[in-house]
């Protein structure tokens, strides 16, 4: 038999990009928001019923620049999903509608309202508070930075909750004046948003016409700046602070810094260095003291979570679990919500020490000993949830081993995700069909393996998969795990 380590499974396969009508895929709802080229809407996906947000951008109202800078923001976040290295605080967006009077952009729907709301809410923010939100948005910086995308405009309006729930986690949003750095490693054009109110985000040299993804960590340091701080944009205290930013002279001495402990203050004073050559990159930043000193609690349902990882990757035995690890992907990245991957999310963020979006063997060992698990075939759970032998397990990877199956998946999200694979909608997967769910595989046409997965899964011997054989295979039950009857506390 050959084995199926060869076929590849990205969520950069699961994008859309086509010329199908808005109104044909979606039931548009009320209005979110209202811009200068078009509007934002909340949707409903008729195929799942799920819901999303859609921008949608009139032609008539758009210059070729400004539509260029569109599908530049859809590239760069296209990007930012290859090979599943998907960031769980890295707005989603999952498909282009290009019409022929409109560009419609369908994102994930975050619900819970811009950083700036709570910070206006507020005048002073707890530390732990304020330490977990960096950690969360430098942990997103540094995903790009690693990736070589500069997103130069990061300010509280550009941080989004992704829920109105307590606890809900941050993501960042609009990457239309992104860029990638150049050859060179710098970037030479004005960016940002300057009015009125937002100055202060604005890294020194910038204006001088010379700068590089350094820039991102000035605006987050004037963002801590203000949440340790309490201090509120235009106030006579900020303007005060903005002077000394730019002096490099930040004076701790003030009534507004008696209660910021001084870890705190200390990373402040290297994130918001006018020297961007001496300032930390996110990567360095996320090993401050002050940030590393978070507590990142393990979920309850920790050990629960991480059987079900360890038991996915025992249940990899047949070829066609390779189509039905993609189906699975497939839902997770796109038909699961946010309350049913909140726990999930929390675990994996809480076991990527180094913040790097994706979880090393060294983590994964670490993970499972913390929640006291035992005689785990770590090299195992690695391969066989690594769905892209990038080495690591990424958040997508790591979302489709661990969610409940068993009780959040139903019938709807098995036939939107065959619809998926059904590229000419004729009721079957055909052969041609199943390669191209793998496009990167670089497995030959004629490997045996592709006839392999069809006679598995193919009852009636048709050569196809009909949607009677896709939920089987997506319902069928793993055989008995060599590994449950081990699990043990340590």
């Amino acid at each position: 038999m050959h084995r199926p380590e060869g076929l590849l499974i990205r969520a950069e396969t699961f994008f859309r990009e086509s010329d199908c009508s808005l109104h044909s895929k979606y039931r548009l709802g009320r209005l979110l928001g209202k811009g200068t080229f078009g509007n934002v809407y909340e949707a409903t996906h008729l195929a799942s019923g799920t819901k999303r947000a859609v921008k949608i951008i009139s032609r008539e109202l758009v210059s070729d620049a400004a539509i260029g800078s569109m599908m530049n923001e859809v590239a760069l976040l296209k990007s930012l999903v290859l090979s599943t290295q998907d960031h769980p605080h890295i707005l989603k967006i999952y498909e282009v509608l290009l019409e022929q009077d409109t560009i419609d952009l369908v994102f994930e729907l975050l619900s819970g309202g811009e950083l700036y709301s709570k910070i206006a809410a507020r005048q002073r923010m707890d530390e732990e508070v304020v330490r977990e939100y960096m950690q969360q948005i430098l942990s997103a910086v540094a995903y790009c930075h690693d990736r070589h995308i500069v997103h130069r405009d990061l300010k509280p309006e550009n941080i989004v909750f992704e829920s109105r729930s307590v606890n809900a986690m941050l993501k960042i949003i609009d990457f239309g004046i992104s860029r990638r750095l150049s050859p060179t490693g710098t970037l030479s054009n004005a960016a940002g948003t300057v009015s009125s109110t937002q100055p202060y985000y604005l890294a020194p040299e910038v204006k001088s016409g010379n700068y590089d993804e350094k820039c991102d960590l000035w605006s987050c340091g004037v963002m801590a700046c203000i949440m340790l701080s309490g201090m509120m944009p235009l106030s006579p205290e900020m303007e005060e602070c903005f002077d000394q930013l730019h002096t490099g002279r930040l004076d701790f001495n003030k009534d507004y810094w008696a209660a910021v402990s001084e870890e705190a203050k200390d990373f402040l004073t290297q994130i918001l260095q006018t020297d961007p050559k001496a300032r930390p990159s996110a990567r360095e930043l996320l090993s401050h003291p002050w940030l590393k000193a978070a507590t990142q609690s393990y979920c309850t349902a920790g050990q629960e979570t991480l059987h079900r990882l360890q038991t996915f990757a025992f249940s990899s035995r047949l070829q066609s679990d390779k189509l039905k690890q993609a189906a699975l992907s497939y839902i997770a990245t796109q038909l699961t919500t946010v309350q049913e991957t909140e726990q999930i999310r929390r675990l994996f963020i809480a076991m990527d020490e180094d913040g790097d979006g994706r979880l090393s063997k060294e983590e994964v060992i670490k993970g499972l000993g913390k929640v006291k698990l035992k005689h785990v075939n770590v090299e195992r759970v690695m391969r066989d949830c690594d769905s892209d032998k990038s080495g690591y397990i990424d958040y997508t990877e790591f979302l489709t081993a661990s969610m409940n199956w068993q009780l959040t998946l139903d019938d709807l999200q098995i036939e939107t995700a065959f619809a998926a694979f059904d590229e000419d909608r004729d009721g079957r997967i055909d052969m041609k069909e199943l390669q191209q769910i793998f496009p990167d595989s670089n497995v030959d046409p004629e490997d045996p393996i592709w006839r392999d997965i069809l006679l598995e899964v193919d009852g009636d011997g048709d050569g196809c998969i009909d949607i009677k054989e896709f939920k089987r295979l997506i319902r069928r039950k793993p055989p008995p795990s060599p590994v449950a009857s081990l699990q043990q506390p340590l």
